[in-house]
């Protein structure tokens, strides 16, 4: 009986993130990464944007991310996937 509950909750957790989308997801802004480490196995890094503060700019952190190495790694190959991407489409252009 135990067995059974447990699979129609993980059933309906599986459910859940099928149903999310893209547009549910926010949009992170970056234009520096000050921070970044590897504590206890997971993979940190602290994404932040330039910001006017007055009359000067200060750097604010927009983002904390947590990381499993797996996904720190797929992530940092998409991250030089996408630059490919965009150098294709400028030696296109040239």
């Amino acid at each position: 009986m135990a067995d059974n509950t447990s699979n129609k909750i993980l059933e309906q957790i599986a459910q859940g993130i099928a149903s999310l989308n893209a547009e549910s997801a926010p949009i992170i802004f970056a234009d520096n990464v000050p921070v970044y480490g590897h504590v206890g196995g997971i993979i940190t890094v602290t994404l932040a944007a330039e910001r006017p503060h007055g009359n000067e700019i200060v750097v604010a952190p927009t983002a904390h991310l947590r990381l499993t190495p797996k996904a720190a790694k797929l992530l940092a190959e998409s991250i030089m996937k996408a630059f490919a991407m965009g150098e294709r489409k400028e030696a296109s252009v040239n």
